[in-house]
C-alpha cells in the first residue's frame, strides 16, 4: 500500500510563512499610526493683544521762543538780535535754568523787502533765533515765561509750550504690567471656551506710545507779571502687548 505525502511543497511553505509575517508586521504598525494621528490633532496656540494705559501729572515744561530783531542794515540787525538773546539767557538763568536748558533750534538772517510801485527793494534786515527753554521745576514755569517776555521788550515771542515727564520709565512699567495682565485674562478666557488650559508663553511683542501735551500762549495776551497761571496736564502713556500662549 502506498502512503500519500500531505506536507506542502517547500515553495508553498515559504509563501505561507511570508504571508503570516506580513500580517504580523501590519498588526504591529497599527499602534504607531494611531499615535501619529493623535499628535496631529493636539492643541495649538492662542494669540491675544492686551493694552495698558497709565497717567501721571506733568513735571516738566518746554517753552518755545523766538528772538527777533529788524534793523536797516544786516550789522545792526545782528547786533540788536544778539543783545536780545543775551537778555533772554540772563533772565532764564536768573530763574534757575542752566545753559544746557537753553537750546538754540534755528538761526537766520534775511533781507526785508518793501514795494515801491512796480519795484521791490531791500528796506532792512531781519535776524531771528528760535530758542527752547527746558523748565524742570514746573511750579516756576509761569515765572520763567514772565521773565523772558520782559527780558527784551518786544524782541521775544513765545511760540508755544509742551508739558511732559522727566522720566517715562515708571509710567511705562505700570502700563506694561497692565497690558500683560489684560492679555493673559483674554487668553485664559479663550482657552476655557475652547476646553483647554493655558500653557507657556511662546512669543511676546510690545509697542509703546509716550504722550505729551502742547499749548499756545499768544504774545499779545501778556499784560505783565502775575498775569500768567499754568495748570499742569496729565500725561498718558500706552503699551500694547501681543502674546502667544501654548494650549494644553
Amino acid at each position: 500500500m502506498s502512503v500519500t505525502n500531505l506536507r506542502p511543497p517547500s515553495s508553498l511553505a515559504r509563501c505561507t510563512s511570508l504571508a503570516v509575517l506580513t500580517v504580523g508586521l501590519l498588526i504591529g504598525m497599527s499602534p504607531l499610526a494611531t499615535a501619529a494621528d493623535t499628535a496631529d490633532t493636539a492643541p495649538g496656540t492662542v494669540s491675544v493683544s492686551g493694552q495698558g494705559i497709565q497717567q501721571a501729572t506733568a513735571d516738566k515744561v518746554t517753552l518755545s521762543t523766538t528772538v527777533h530783531a529788524e534793523e536797516p542794515t544786516a550789522k545792526e540787525a545782528l547786533e540788536a538780535h544778539g543783545a536780545a538773546v543775551k537778555a533772554l539767557i540772563s533772565a532764564a538763568k536768573a530763574q534757575g535754568l542752566t545753559l544746557q536748558d537753553i537750546i538754540t533750534e534755528d538761526l537766520w538772517l534775511q533781507p526785508v523787502y518793501s514795494d515801491d510801485g512796480d519795484d521791490s527793494r531791500i528796506s532792512g534786515y531781519e535776524a531771528s533765533q528760535s530758542i527752547s527753554l527746558n523748565v524742570w521745576n514746573i511750579t516756576k514755569a509761569a515765572q520763567v515765561i514772565e521773565a523772558v517776555m520782559e527780558s527784551a521788550d518786544n524782541a521775544v515771542r513765545l511760540d508755544g509750550l509742551e508739558f511732559d515727564l522727566k522720566n517715562h520709565a515708571p509710567l511705562l512699567k505700570r502700563a506694561r504690567a497692565e497690558a500683560f495682565q489684560n492679555a493673559r485674562s483674554k487668553a485664559e478666557q479663550y482657552a476655557e471656551l475652547g476646553g483647554y488650559t493655558l500653557g507657556d508663553i511662546v512669543t511676546v511683542n510690545d509697542y509703546t506710545e509716550t504722550g505729551s501735551r502742547t499749548g499756545n500762549l499768544p504774545t499779545e495776551t501778556y499784560a505783565g507779571k502775575g498775569t500768567i497761571t499754568l495748570t499742569p496736564h496729565k500725561i498718558t502713556d500706552k503699551v500694547t502687548t501681543d502674546i502667544t500662549y501654548k494650549l494644553n
